[in-house]
């Protein structure tokens, strides 16, 4: 739920134009196109991860902003004044030190969650097709207690949600018909279009090449 408290309000605002400011370090810094959507993708699934945890408002944003601060890490000086202000030291620790890793550190949780998918798609190619696979490889490598897990379990409901998505944006199937009377009454291309077939119809074989390009 959105903040009703003002300050809160205030807050979350400010953590908005953090991120924008570091966005536009990271694509200023970073040359690597791939690196950059890479952590473009990183930044998008750790605020839907977070929101489906529903977290505090506030909180959102500022997870956010530490995923895109992430691909800088090793520019320590262009992001510390944005850690200090924000207070994600619990996710970026000073030099030489390592972040709270316990299962308390939710941030820290969500963005190692999703790096850990995608050096999965990495070391398997195509592995993002296989839902369950995908939960098989990161329940091995990442989710050894049952907050982990829940967490987990979380990411996986937005992995499916988007592949269902994608099923409804893909081409539709094609479908021929030479009949010379469908081309008249289409009464077979009909009930195959509302079924989310692309038909086309074509009066005879020698058509069908010529007449069977058009969407009925």
């Amino acid at each position: 739920m959105p903040p009703r408290d003002p300050k809160e309000k205030m807050r979350a605002g400010q953590a908005d134009g953090g991120i924008l400011v570091g966005r536009t370090l990271v694509n200023a810094t970073v040359k690597d196109p791939v690196r950059i959507a890479e952590i473009a993708e990183l930044a998008r699934y750790s605020q839907m991860l977070a929101g489906k945890l529903r977290l505090p408002f506030t909180e959102i944003p500022r997870i956010t902003l530490a995923a895109w601060l992430s691909a800088l890490d090793d520019r320590r000086e262009l992001i510390d004044p944005l850690v200090q202000e924000f207070e994600l030291q619990a996710i970026f620790a000073p030099p030489g030190q390592e972040p709270v890793t316990d299962d308390s550190n939710t941030g820290w949780l969500i963005l190692s969650l999703v790096a850990g998918y995608q050096e999965l798609k990495k070391v398997e190619p195509g592995v993002e097709k296989d839902i369950e696979a995908v939960r098989a490889g990161l329940r091995e490598a990442w989710a050894n207690s049952a907050v982990r897990q829940s967490i987990l379990n979380k990411f996986m409901l937005i992995l499916r949600d988007e592949a269902f998505l994608h099923t409804l944006e893909a081409p539709s199937a094609k479908v021929l018909i030479v009949d010379p009377a469908e081309v008249i009454s289409s009464e077979l291309s009909l009930p195959l279009r509302n079924q989310g077939y692309e038909v086309s119809a074509a009066g005879n074989v020698p058509r069908a090449p010529l007449e069977g390009t058009g969407r009925v």
